[in-house]
């Protein structure tokens, strides 16, 4: 059967799909983050920022695995999380004071950047879980994701 557009969403084509398994990591996925420009977006449920199971209590840690990704490029990056995630938020934009982040009840994982959308049940940093994910190159589904994340951009709290 074919997927049409209807209320239920949008049918689309794309020819570069990637079904990424367990063990690919959001550093790998945004390996090439700091020779990129435009804007990465990010919409997820929580921050795990550390490769342990510690809490994160800084953001000057070498185990800080956000860091290591957000320290090639800290800017252009704009970020939705839950609101039960705030103060993880609330650290993240203390460090990167450059970086936009909101709050939203009802957020799970998506990111996106110029060139490539993941949708994935992972959140965004480390994850401790077994998560699976697909990639799209495709500007159509990415302008059909950044315009879902505007949507929810304007009804979210800033973080200041």
């Amino acid at each position: 059967m074919k997927y049409t557009t209807d209320n239920g969403g949008t049918a689309t084509k794309c020819d570069d799909i990637k079904l990424f398994k367990q063990g690919s990591t959001w550093a790998t996925k945004l390996s090439q983050l700091g020779k990129s420009s435009g804007k990465l977006i990010i919409m997820t449920h929580s921050f795990q920022t550390r490769y342990d199971k510690c809490p994160t209590e800084s953001l000057d840690d070498e185990k800080n695995y956000i860091k290591n990704i957000f320290d090639k490029r800290p800017y252009d990056i704009f970020i939705i999380c839950n609101s039960d995630n705030y103060e993880n938020a609330k650290m993240l934009k203390t460090a990167y004071p450059k970086i936009r982040i909101k709050h939203y009840d009802k957020i799970n994982a998506n990111i996106l950047e110029p060139r490539t959308v993941f949708i994935s049940s992972e959140n965004f940093g480390y994850s401790h879980y077994d998560n699976f994910g697909v990639g799209f190159h495709s500007q159509e589904i990415y302008n059909h994701y950044k315009e879902i994340f505007q949507d929810y951009w304007k009804k979210s709290k800033e973080i200041e």
